[in-house]
């Protein structure tokens, strides 16, 4: 249970950050790009950092959710990918800051 309990944990932190910076959201769900330029990158990127830390998290503690629960959490991280174009580019810029677990999730590999 502690790993679940570490894992509610990341998404309370990160959701937190989306309440406090509700603007950013459409960063994370609504696939809009941010330029590098624009004055809330670094914080955008920073909470995507947190994100991806959660995800990969996730990918690494996933066998203790059960089997039944797998293609979910595949699911999930693909979405999170999917609506997000800073995460997307923070994974393939920074590949070696997250694990290969993470990276096989984000491919669909090493389900059950």
């Amino acid at each position: 249970m502690n790993t679940h309990a570490a894992i509610y944990g990341q998404a309370e932190t990160l959701r937190g950050y989306l309440i406090q910076y509700p603007h950013l959201r459409k960063c994370f769900f609504d696939n809009e790009k941010i330029s590098p330029d624009d004055k809330n990158y670094s914080r955008v990127v920073s909470i995507a950092e947190i994100y991806l830390n959660y995800l990969e998290q996730i990918s690494v503690l996933k066998d203790s959710f059960g089997k039944e629960n797998l293609d979910s959490l595949f699911r999930f991280t693909k979405s999170a990918l999917g609506k997000s174009p800073i995460l997307k580019q923070h994974l393939k810029s920074n590949p070696s800051l997250y694990s290969d677990s993470l990276h096989r999730m984000v491919e669909g590999k090493n389900r059950l």
